[in-house]
Protein backbone atom coordinates (compact mmCIF):
# COMPACT_ATOMS: atom_id res chain seq x y z
CA UNK A 1 0.00 0.00 0.00
CA UNK A 2 1.01 3.49 -1.10
CA UNK A 3 1.27 6.12 1.05
CA UNK A 4 0.08 9.23 -0.59
CA UNK A 5 0.65 12.87 0.88
CA UNK A 6 -1.98 15.37 1.51
CA UNK A 7 -3.29 17.55 -1.94
CA UNK A 8 -1.88 20.41 -1.93
CA UNK A 9 -3.90 23.97 -2.85
CA UNK A 10 -3.20 24.37 -6.60
CA UNK A 11 -3.61 28.44 -7.25
CA UNK A 12 -2.44 29.50 -10.63
CA UNK A 13 -0.25 32.74 -10.92
CA UNK A 14 -0.09 32.62 -14.69
CA UNK A 15 3.79 32.69 -14.49
CA UNK A 16 4.40 29.44 -15.81
CA UNK A 17 7.02 27.80 -13.41
CA UNK A 18 5.82 27.44 -9.74
CA UNK A 19 2.78 27.27 -8.02
CA UNK A 20 2.29 30.21 -5.48
CA UNK A 21 -0.47 31.49 -2.92
CA UNK A 22 -2.13 34.96 -3.08
CA UNK A 23 -1.38 36.33 0.62
CA UNK A 24 -3.07 39.36 1.95
CA UNK A 25 -0.82 41.77 0.91
CA UNK A 26 -0.88 41.18 -2.66
CA UNK A 27 -4.52 41.37 -2.41
CA UNK A 28 -3.88 44.40 -1.18
CA UNK A 29 -1.76 46.05 -3.46
CA UNK A 30 -4.43 45.06 -6.19
CA UNK A 31 -6.84 46.68 -4.58
CA UNK A 32 -4.38 50.08 -4.20
CA UNK A 33 -3.64 49.75 -7.77
CA UNK A 34 -6.81 49.98 -8.84
CA UNK A 35 -7.49 52.71 -6.26
CA UNK A 36 -4.30 54.70 -7.53
CA UNK A 37 -5.85 53.73 -11.47
CA UNK A 38 -8.94 55.20 -11.10
CA UNK A 39 -8.27 58.14 -8.52
CA UNK A 40 -5.36 59.46 -11.96
CA UNK A 41 -7.91 59.28 -14.15
CA UNK A 42 -10.56 60.91 -12.16
CA UNK A 43 -7.51 64.13 -11.94
CA UNK A 44 -6.98 63.79 -15.69
CA UNK A 45 -10.71 63.99 -16.31
CA UNK A 46 -10.76 67.16 -13.69
CA UNK A 47 -8.16 68.83 -14.81
CA UNK A 48 -9.64 68.37 -18.61
CA UNK A 49 -12.72 70.42 -17.47
CA UNK A 50 -12.07 72.87 -14.73
CA UNK A 51 -9.77 74.97 -17.09
CA UNK A 52 -12.79 75.32 -19.73
CA UNK A 53 -14.90 76.88 -16.88
CA UNK A 54 -11.57 79.47 -15.88
CA UNK A 55 -11.30 80.57 -19.46
CA UNK A 56 -15.19 81.81 -19.67
CA UNK A 57 -14.02 84.73 -17.01
CA UNK A 58 -12.03 87.37 -17.40
CA UNK A 59 -8.49 87.45 -15.72
CA UNK A 60 -8.01 90.04 -12.92
CA UNK A 61 -6.47 93.07 -14.03
CA UNK A 62 -3.51 93.00 -11.59
CA UNK A 63 -0.71 95.36 -11.86
CA UNK A 64 2.38 95.68 -10.13
CA UNK A 65 3.22 98.86 -8.59
CA UNK A 66 6.71 99.99 -10.28
CA UNK A 67 7.09 102.35 -8.00
CA UNK A 68 8.36 100.67 -5.01
CA UNK A 69 12.20 99.06 -4.49
CA UNK A 70 13.25 96.68 -2.63
CA UNK A 71 15.13 97.33 0.71
CA UNK A 72 18.54 97.07 1.46
CA UNK A 73 18.03 93.90 3.24
CA UNK A 74 16.37 92.13 1.12
CA UNK A 75 19.28 91.53 -1.41
CA UNK A 76 21.51 89.60 1.88
CA UNK A 77 18.78 87.82 2.98
CA UNK A 78 18.19 86.21 -1.08
CA UNK A 79 22.26 86.14 -1.32
CA UNK A 80 22.33 84.00 1.88
CA UNK A 81 19.23 81.58 1.24
CA UNK A 82 21.64 81.16 -2.17
CA UNK A 83 24.63 79.76 -0.45
CA UNK A 84 22.30 77.92 2.13
CA UNK A 85 20.72 76.15 -0.70
CA UNK A 86 24.01 75.43 -2.65
CA UNK A 87 25.31 73.91 1.04
CA UNK A 88 22.28 71.68 1.41
CA UNK A 89 22.65 70.37 -2.03
CA UNK A 90 26.26 69.47 -1.60
CA UNK A 91 25.48 68.30 1.93
CA UNK A 92 22.81 65.84 0.43
CA UNK A 93 25.07 64.68 -2.58
CA UNK A 94 28.00 63.72 -0.50
CA UNK A 95 25.71 61.52 1.81
CA UNK A 96 24.18 59.99 -1.40
CA UNK A 97 27.70 59.18 -2.25
CA UNK A 98 27.90 57.36 1.31
CA UNK A 99 24.92 55.14 0.42
CA UNK A 100 26.39 53.40 -2.20
CA UNK A 101 23.93 50.04 -3.15
CA UNK A 102 26.13 46.89 -4.29
CA UNK A 103 25.54 45.71 -7.41
CA UNK A 104 22.45 43.60 -8.82
CA UNK A 105 22.45 39.95 -7.78
CA UNK A 106 25.35 39.89 -5.65
CA UNK A 107 24.49 37.93 -2.33
CA UNK A 108 24.91 39.39 0.58
CA UNK A 109 24.44 38.05 3.76
CA UNK A 110 20.70 38.56 5.59
CA UNK A 111 21.64 41.33 7.77
CA UNK A 112 23.16 43.32 5.37
CA UNK A 113 23.09 47.07 6.93
CA UNK A 114 21.90 49.22 3.78
CA UNK A 115 18.59 49.74 2.55
CA UNK A 116 17.24 47.81 -0.59
CA UNK A 117 14.10 48.53 -2.64
CA UNK A 118 13.69 44.59 -4.33
CA UNK A 119 15.10 41.95 -2.63
CA UNK A 120 16.08 38.33 -3.58
CA UNK A 121 15.85 35.69 -0.53
CA UNK A 122 17.81 32.17 -0.86
CA UNK A 123 18.72 29.96 1.34
CA UNK A 124 22.41 31.71 1.61
CA UNK A 125 21.69 35.13 1.55
CA UNK A 126 19.82 37.82 -0.15
CA UNK A 127 20.60 40.01 -3.19
CA UNK A 128 19.76 43.55 -4.84
CA UNK A 129 17.60 42.84 -7.58
CA UNK A 130 15.57 45.47 -10.15
CA UNK A 131 12.72 46.85 -8.86
CA UNK A 132 10.58 45.83 -11.97
CA UNK A 133 10.63 41.89 -10.65
CA UNK A 134 7.52 41.72 -8.53
CA UNK A 135 7.45 40.13 -5.46
CA UNK A 136 6.92 36.24 -5.40
CA UNK A 137 8.76 35.87 -8.34
CA UNK A 138 11.18 32.86 -8.69
CA UNK A 139 15.17 35.06 -8.96
CA UNK A 140 18.67 33.99 -8.65
CA UNK A 141 21.82 35.59 -7.01
CA UNK A 142 25.31 34.87 -7.84
CA UNK A 143 27.96 34.11 -5.00
CA UNK A 144 31.60 35.09 -4.93
CA UNK A 145 32.75 31.92 -6.25
CA UNK A 146 30.20 32.54 -9.76
CA UNK A 147 27.74 30.10 -8.54
CA UNK A 148 24.04 30.89 -8.84
CA UNK A 149 21.67 29.80 -6.45
CA UNK A 150 17.84 30.27 -6.42
CA UNK A 151 15.38 32.18 -4.57
CA UNK A 152 12.61 34.16 -4.18
CA UNK A 153 11.58 37.84 -4.49
CA UNK A 154 10.46 38.87 -1.36
CA UNK A 155 9.96 42.59 -1.45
Amino acid sequence: MRDEAPARPRVSTGAGEGLLIESAPVQVRRHLERLSTRLLATCVFALVLLPTAALAQAPPDITPNTSITPTKTVQPWIYQMAIGAVILGVISAALAAEVAAPPFYDLLPFDYPGPLIRVCRTEYGICLIPFTIMPGTPCECVTAEGIWVHGVSIH
